[in-house]
């Protein structure tokens, strides 16, 4: 029996926490498209209002402030009438979110998120379109320290000069939405889909692991995604970045990453098309934390033809010693069909006396870009950096090509090569 009240007073206190921590949360519903402000910001019980006629008319904007007058973990829905796609067509930059929130564009009536896996086209029905085409140089939405942990859900946004999503000292997640395309899916890029711009150890979610998260991140001048502190992109398309006047005047990765502090994970997106390369890192005189999986990579980066570029400067060679903190990629020798297998060996030389898995693509044509994963295998160096592997695997086809990463597994945070040499299975 007196378990059994301790066990009821334990619950009772953490019930009476988690209301505690949610009593200030609060639900804004954006009813009107314009973009005006709330004629009282902080008013009791914070009410959302553009205007003093009886009811609520709640715009993105007058949401926003009243969020940012409260204690976070808000919720901004949408339920503006007319079935159509509202485009909320902005005067001025956004207020920066300066608490947690959630802002989700799928609430707003015929809107639903993608049901189709990665390499099958999107399913996604926006109705919330928000455009910077009448600004300058400003983000969409701009993620102040206090605004960490928000999510951003559902919506197109489009025309703007500078980012449409941008997270300055706080991790955010991004799910859904249509980062550069309308949402009839014509290209109106902004500048860039998304960036974190100050390096920190928390981590960023771009997509994930179901559908329905997946963002269409395509058109942007230079950068899809530019982050400089940890991200975790999964599940995502990212096409057609890099070729307006951003992408002229720099060599901008369709994922660009300049962190080392977090770990940075794109794993399983469909990254094709783009001006430069799928995955370009920037790690300087750091050990890198990037593991680059399982994607879909083809037709990037217009020169080298290169579907990850660690470095920026095209293929790094393979070293001796590692001594450069760019993983090696495989040597692959031999790849021949026989039957309904494809037998593929070859040799990874990197750091002795470590584990790494060799990851296995069929190449896209004779460029160093895997368009389909084909399979993986676990190998062990020895004590002088060496591991040998002999592979079946179910693809590809006599006439097509193989290519390989090569993954460090242990020994230190995940550490992925760009792509080996193709080989034509014979």
């Amino acid at each position: 029996m007196a378990q059994q009240l301790l066990k009821v007073l334990i619950l009772g206190l953490l019930l009476s926490a988690a209301y505690a921590a949610n009593a200030h949360a609060v639900t804004f519903e954006v009813n009107v498209a314009t973009d005006i402000e709330d004629i009282q910001i902080g008013d009791t019980p914070n009410a959302c209002d553009v205007s003093s006629v009886p009811g609520s008319q709640c715009t993105l904007r007058a949401a926003l402030q009243e969020s940012n007058a409260t204690s976070g973990n808000d919720r901004v829905t949408f339920d503006i009438p007319g079935d159509q796609v509202h485009s909320i067509a902005l005067a001025s930059a956004l207020p920066l979110l300066h608490g947690r929130v959630l802002i989700n564009g799928f609430s707003q009536p015929g809107a639903s998120p993608n049901t189709r896996p990665v390499g099958k086209p999107l399913d996604t029905d926006l109705r919330i379109e928000l455009d910077g085409g009448n600004l300058g140089a400003v983000n969409g939405f701009d993620v102040a320290a206090g605004g960490a942990g928000s999510t951003i859900r559902g919506l197109s946004i489009v025309n703007f000069g500078l980012t449409g999503v941008s997270a300055g000292t706080g991790a955010v997640r991004v799910e859904g939405n249509f980062l550069g395309t309308t949402p009839a899916g014509q290209q109106a890029g902004n500048e860039g889909g998304f960036q974190s711009f100050v390096e920190s150890s928390e981590v960023s979610v771009i997509g994930g692991p179901d559908p329905g998260d997946s963002n269409l991140i395509s058109g942007n001048a230079a950068e899809g995604i530019r982050a400089s502190q940890g991200v975790r992109v999964t599940g995502n398309r990212i096409t057609l970045n890099g070729g307006g006047n951003g992408g002229a005047g720099c060599r901008c990765g369709a994922i660009t990453i300049y962190s080392h502090r977090a770990p940075d994970r794109v794993v399983g997106n469909a990254i094709q098309d783009n001006v430069y390369a799928g995955v370009m890192t920037h790690a300087g005189n750091q050990p890198p934390h990037h593991l680059i999986s399982r994607n879909i990579m083809s037709g990037n980066e217009l020169v080298t033809r290169v579907g990850i570029d660690l470095g920026g400067n095209g293929v790094t060679p393979n070293d001796i010693d590692e001594s450069d903190f760019i993983q090696n990629f495989p040597a692959l020798s031999s790849a021949k069909r026989h039957g309904k297998k494809t037998n593929v060996s070859g040799l990874l030389r990197s750091s002795p006396k470590e584990k790494y898995r060799v990851e296995f693509f069929q190449a896209d044509g004779e460029t160093r870009q895997g368009r389909r994963f084909v399979g993986s295998e676990v190998v062990r160096t020895n004590s002088a950096g060496r591991a040998s592997f002999d592979v079946s695997l179910g693809r590809p086809q006599r006439g097509k090509y193989l290519t390989a990463t090569a993954t460090r597994i242990s020994g230190g945070p995940d550490n992925t090569s760009e792509f080996s040499k193709p080989k034509e299975v014979k």
